[in-house]
């Protein structure tokens, strides 16, 4: 959805997975193309926005991990 409420893409989602954050893959980490150097770099990254949003991220911290594919764009 775009600022106004309209929708601009369409997801497929190709996997979901719930487990802790400290087993959270380097190739889910990869694919979100956010650039980091490896799985440490994605796990700093990610605790320190969770850290400033108010919700610290522990190693044992469930997180879902969600794969999707874009299949159609507005």
């Amino acid at each position: 959805m775009d600022n106004e409420g309209r929708s601009i893409t369409t997801l497929e989602y190709t996997g979901v997975e719930v487990k802790p954050f400290t087993e959270v893959t380097w190739e889910h980490a990869e694919a979100e193309g956010e650039g980091d150097a490896s799985l440490e770099d994605w796990r700093d990254v990610h605790r320190r926005f969770w850290d400033r949003s108010g919700t610290p991220v522990e190693d044992h911290t469930v997180v879902v991990c969600l794969a999707f594919r874009v299949v159609g764009c507005s």
